[in-house]
């Protein structure tokens, strides 16, 4: 189906512009016509006459669909974000705010589930925001009550389409507010954690988007100009200010939490070391296939893994979504272990490029990198001078009185915490070095096996404050195997797989 696609939208906070958005699987814009995936191709190459046809105008029409803006998903977590803003906006919640979390919490005769079992027990709000707990957020919903719920779900813009300036979008589904049957206390209970009710990709980043740029919710565009044949400017996008959803203060308070849960919570395989990112996971499930009978054709529960990432957070620039779906249950399929590594990803390339430097605190020194300074042609201690100042240890190979040859050659950066080494008078040796396989190792392990090796290892994902016994190397770059000069550096992404509970 339309299922098994991804999808990811960077968008500007402060104006509403899209600065990129992608849809996998994809095709070429210069050859559209062409089906991409060689199983809808071998599917429709099976028929014949008007039903092939039907078949490839079907499988096209599907391919160009675009799933940031055409394409509804139950939100799940993310949302629960929104309904933490409500519920400061309303002053019904303070970050510390007494809750209770037994694994479950009963609305009208139904029993809804916390994602953790046992339960979370005794929490402030703050942490039942971090844990990602349900019945903390169907407890706001309640103290909210459906109507006021109601009526700031519209004041979001989730009851229309966002009104960007690209063909085929659509909205979002929700529950038929004047048919008391179908929006009742259960229906708010689901809702309030983001659950039982469907939007598109774009109205939740343009959302996000408000929640962390002071409140003001904004039109989202894709075209900033619109050119003359002769080059010069016809029109120019203005970005535009639908309303103000929450307050400055509410806003704030939203920015807080949402590092927190990067930093200390569900996010942390979003982390980016020497940024300040927030952000949220979500894990929803996925409506089941049915047949034209309506007997439900899926063997197992699918989901939809998302998260949405904001930085930096003292001033917000971007916003960035990531969403992949038809994820199965057999497979890792949660938010915090699928998306926020790739959201982390993007975030390392795009705030640089946008001119947001890195700033690092005393808890990331190790991951501070930096540029190797030249010592070959020194004595011994004019390079112990050189490299003490530019902060590395050194190990020495050789008895001669000046540096022949070092590692890493100078100008290339590598992590503080790496050790140059000296050759004097010894030959630096010349031929590759196989990359070993560190899969699976923690962080530590890994540092020392690379170093075995004469090779530097880059550390990214999980912040060091939060690495715990579970935090391991889930892929490296270059691959196990490849031939590398001494002294390269080896890339090695670190996520948590078991501590990363995300419903």
């Amino acid at each position: 189906g339309t299922r098994n696609r991804a999808c990811g939208i960077v968008m500007n906070v402060k104006t509403g512009a899209i600065l990129g958005m992608a849809v996998k699987g994809d095709f070429d814009p210069n050859d559209p016509f062409t089906l991409t995936d060689p199983k809808e191709q071998a599917a429709v190459d099976a028929l014949q006459g008007e039903e092939r046809t039907k078949a490839l105008n079907e499988a096209r029409q599907k391919q160009w669909r675009n799933k940031c803006v055409s394409d509804t998903y139950y939100p799940g977590s993310v949302f629960k974000m929104v309904t933490s803003s409500m519920g400061f906006e309303e002053g019904i919640i303070s970050e510390n705010t007494p809750f209770s979390c037994p694994g479950y919490y009963v609305v009208a005769d139904r029993r809804i589930s916390c994602w953790k079992s046992g339960g979370h027990g005794s929490e402030t709000f703050a942490q039942g925001l971090c844990n990602s707990c349900n019945p903390v957020f169907i407890q706001v919903g309640e103290k909210l009550g459906a109507q006021t719920f109601f009526e700031y779900f519209e004041a979001f813009g989730f009851t229309q389409k966002t009104g960007i300036d690209l063909p085929g979008e659509s909205r979002g589904q929700f529950h038929n507010t004047s048919e008391t049957s179908d929006w009742n206390e259960v229906a708010l209970a689901t809702a309030s954690f983001g659950q039982r009710f469907t939007v598109t990709p774009m109205q939740m980043i343009t959302m996000i988007s408000a929640i962390v740029d002071d409140g003001k919710l904004k039109k989202p565009y894709v075209v900033k100009n619109v050119l003359n044949a002769d080059g010069t400017v016809k029109s120019t996008t203005e970005p535009e200010v639908l309303r103000q959803v929450i307050s400055e203060d509410t806003s704030a308070y939203m920015r807080e939490a949402m590092e927190r849960v990067v930093a200390a919570g569900t996010g942390k395989n979003a982390y980016v070391t020497g940024y300040r990112i927030g952000g949220k996971t979500a894990t929803s499930e996925i409506e089941k296939e049915r047949d034209e009978t309506g007997k439900i054709t899926d063997t197992e529960d699918r989901y939809t893994a998302s998260f949405i990432g904001v930085a930096p957070m003292d001033d917000p620039q971007i916003a960035v979504l990531v969403a992949i779906n038809d994820l199965p249950e057999s497979a890792p399929h949660g938010g915090g272990a699928i998306a926020a590594p790739v959201v982390g990803r993007i975030m390392e390339d795009v705030l640089p490029y946008i001119g947001v430097t890195a700033s690092y605190d005393e808890d990331e020194s190790d991951r501070r990198e930096q540029t190797v300074p030249n010592v070959i042609g020194m004595t011994r201690d004019a390079a112990d001078e050189t490299l003490t100042n530019s902060g590395f240890e050194y190990i020495i190979h050789g008895e001669g009185e000046t540096v022949t040859d070092q590692v890493p050659s100078s100008g290339i950066r590598i992590p503080a915490s790496g050790r140059v080494i000296l050759y004097m008078g010894e030959d630096k040796p010349t031929e590759q070095i196989e990359v070993p396989n560190v899969s699976g190792m923690d962080p530590d392990t890994c540092r020392d096996t690379l170093e075995e090796y004469g090779l530097y290892l880059k550390q990214r994902g999980v912040a060091t404050s939060q690495i715990t016994g579970d935090t391991t190397a889930s892929s490296q770059s270059p691959a196990a195997g490849t031939k590398v000069s001494i002294g390269s550096v080896i890339t090695v992404e670190f996520s948590d797989t078991t501590t990363v509970n995300d419903r």
